[in-house]
């Protein structure tokens, strides 16, 4: 698929989603007001366990009945089980189970995939798993909105808009006396049906996507999107922080790469985030003159790639921004040192600034056009090793400015 077409169906996405937004008067959801629609683990993981989980009836005997109406309508057949139990991200040595069902003596693995993509190997290691603990490796369910089936080993595939939905309306039928509950399933269905088109979808010759599954595809191909994308920029960081060797030097202003490094969760979060923080590489600044506050060198990704020398207080697990003062940093000899800790510099590749945003992935000037190998989503070592060369000479830069050096 070329640029054009990924855009134009981007777009198409886009005006989909605008056709069904959350409108107060006639269209109120939980999931849409939170913008929880499309979150794997915090929204659908965390509710399905929430309705399927057993509980502790009124009665002070065991509840399962929701479970046991989930696992007949995947064809897990239990009705008179003695024991069923449900456990949510259940870590193994084979990964992180989204799912680990126990029936009396047997055990079944239910993956929930929305639009992400699977790891490497991921259902052949899950089906090791259940056979080294002794249950049959067919006893894994590949679950997503509708019809993806898994490209890493045998599952038995299942998904929102079928399986989930049935057993979530006879749930609602079941518990019909429990209105509130009830509502917040329904509230539930709906999102599945927005997820899948079964709603409602355009129908407009000019738009191109045409159906349910066109819907389903496009949101697929995004999250694979932003897979590619969180990876580049991980390798981007690791390859970076080797080229500047752990720290850099400007006339006896030497750092050490501090603690912080380029920030796991914010990479991770990047792309997918809405209240993102922002990857980065510091280092602390060895300098001998007496500061309120510790001085840091950023090399840090907002939508754009910037560096620049600010003042922070560590705190536990991070760093802390302070508010810079002309007369606290008076033994910095400059009047209005503070200017230069605000107007940091970004950083340039062939005159132009690379650019992170999402928005600007097919753009010619965009962050991968940039920096990966033609035709690959491979770092170009060398654009790497000229945005180090740049960084090492801007540090010059900002360190005369700073500390008021004679070049």
């Amino acid at each position: 698929m070329d640029d054009f077409q990924f855009s134009a169906l981007l777009k198409s996405a886009e005006i989909y989603r605008n056709n069904h937004k959350f409108r107060p008067l006639d269209d109120i959801n939980l999931f849409s007001i939170l913008s929880m629609e499309n979150k794997e683990v915090s929204a659908h993981s965390a509710f399905l366990y929430y309705i399927l989980k057993p509980f502790e009836s009124e009665n002070n005997e065991i509840d399962d009945k929701n479970l046991k109406i989930f696992l007949n309508e995947i064809g897990v057949f239990c009705d008179n089980a003695s024991c069923l139990e449900i456990q949510r991200e259940v870590w193994t040595n084979y990964g992180r189970l989204d799912y680990l069902i126990t029936v009396d003596e047997n055990q079944y693995v239910v993956e929930l995939k929305i639009w992400a993509g699977e790891q490497p190997d991921q259902i052949n290691r899950y089906q090791r798993y259940l056979k080294d603990a002794g249950f049959s490796s067919k006893n894994i369910f590949y679950l997503t909105p509708d019809t993806r089936q898994s490209c890493t080993g045998i599952s038995n595939n299942i998904t929102l808009k079928k399986h989930v939905k049935n057993a979530l309306q006879s749930i609602i039928d079941l518990r019909k006396n429990k209105k509130d509950y009830c509502l917040i399933i329904q509230q539930y269905i709906k999102i599945i049906d927005k997820l899948t088109g079964a709603d409602r979808f355009m129908a407009t010759e000019d738009y191109i996507l045409k159906s349910a599954n066109d819907i389903i595809a496009v949101n697929t191909l995004v999250c694979q999107q932003r897979e590619i994308l969180t990876n580049i920029m991980r390798e981007f960081f690791i390859v970076l922080q080797k080229e500047l060797q752990n720290g850099l030097e400007y006339k006896g202003f030497k750092t050490t790469l501090s603690i912080y490094e380029y920030g796991k969760e914010a990479i991770e979060n990047y792309y997918t985030g809405k209240n993102r923080t922002w990857p980065a590489l510091v280092f602390k600044i060895e300098s001998k003159l007496a500061c309120d506050y510790e001085l840091y060198f950023f090399v840090e990704i907002e939508n754009n790639l910037y560096i620049g020398i600010s003042p922070r207080n560590r705190v536990e697990n991070g760093l802390e921004i302070v508010s810079t003062k002309g007369d606290k940093y008076k033994n910095l000899k400059g009047k209005r040192v503070t200017d230069v800790f605000l107007d940091w510099d970004y950083v340039k590749l062939d005159s132009k600034y690379i650019d992170f945003s999402l928005k600007n992935i097919a753009s010619e000037n965009s962050f991968i056009r940039q920096l990966l190998i033609s035709g690959t989503t491979k770092l170009n070592p060398d654009k790497v090793h000229g945005i180090a060369e740049f960084i090492k000479f801007k540090y010059g830069e900002l360190c005369s400015a700073v500390f008021k050096l004679n070049n």
